[in-house]
């Protein structure tokens, strides 16, 4: 990662065509067969920290990582520019924007994702009937002092249907899933731009949602494709339960791992075609400009 070579943030986001979800997909395919270990490694080192910092710190640890998850997605991103210009690439090197000049930029960028998604969370609790969420928890945490699998089972079930019979309770939780997951998406480019384009919060920010929207076509295209692979994989990890229970956990990890990889080497992957299509679309309306302005004078 090198701070002092910065991209000029073109004048304008190029709208690549649908076709191109394919090439993301594929390309985001061949950074993970190129170095398999590292990526995998990678996005272990974040579900692990994401897991250890909400375990540790319920609420406190939550905020920490929403705060850093910016500068974690872009060494992400770095890892799998390395990968693809075939430099050393660490599994470690994620945590390196941290300690890295660029920080206060990736901090402010984690900074509006938690503001947005508190946001969230306040808005869905005005829905929410606060004396069913209590019976909701408690019944929760008495799952905890079950040793009967049975028990658990029968106990887990009235949990469920109790919460189905909450509609406040479902609204809020069905506000907060939405919101969080367009946060993500409007956000998914915005600690490339804020590093490699040199751009402040604010302005990565927009940035990121005008290229979305300048995009969606491809960008809807490749999430459907990570969402038939999510579902491919489920149903492989179900079938995988039915003969080999014990191993259900340990499958399902491999899985959360796996997703995890695809969905930021595919991030990567579409950022990179845009911002070279962006990129050779300003160069030659400025040779196009300058070649104007000789042939009037």
């Amino acid at each position: 990662m090198n701070n002092n070579e910065h991209i000029i943030v073109p004048l304008s986001i190029s709208a690549v065509p649908m076709s191109r979800a394919l090439t993301w997909y594929k390309n985001a395919l061949l950074l993970i067969k190129a170095q398999p270990l590292v990526m995998f490694l990678t996005s272990a080192w974040i579900i692990f920290a994401q897991l250890f910092l909400s375990g540790v710190l319920p609420i406190v640890g939550t905020v920490i990582f929403l705060l850093i998850s910016p500068a974690i997605a872009f060494g992400m991103a770095d890892l799998c520019q390395k990968i693809r210009l075939q430099e050393p690439a660490s599994p470690l090197s994620i945590f390196s924007p941290l300690i890295h000049s660029v920080r206060n930029r990736l901090l402010s960028l984690g900074l509006i994702f938690a503001v947005i998604l508190f946001a969230l969370f306040i808005l869905g609790q005005t829905f929410v009937d606060q004396t069913a969420m209590g019976d909701i928890l408690n019944k929760i945490i008495a799952l905890q002092n079950l040793d009967d699998l049975e028990q658990m089972r029968v106990q887990s079930k009235e949990v469920f249907a109790l919460v189905l019979q909450q509609k406040s309770l479902v609204l809020a939780f069905g506000v907060m899933l939405a919101g969080s997951t367009l946060a993500q998406i409007l956000l998914m480019y915005s600690p490339m731009y804020a590093v490699w384009q040199n751009a402040e919060a604010p302005q990565a920010v927009w940035l990121s949602i005008r290229t979305i929207l300048k995009n969606i076509l491809p960008i809807a295209l490749a999430l459907a494709l990570i969402i038939l692979t999510l579902g491919a994989l489920s149903v492989l990890v179900s079938v995988l339960g039915m003969f080999v229970p014990s191993l259900t956990m340990l499958v399902m990890m491999g899985v959360w791992i796996l997703f995890n990889t695809l969905i930021n080497a595919l991030t990567y992957t579409s950022y990179y075609d845009i911002i070279r299509s962006s990129l050779t679309h300003s160069v030659q309306a400025n040779i196009e400009q300058i070649i104007n302005d000789a042939e009037q004078k």
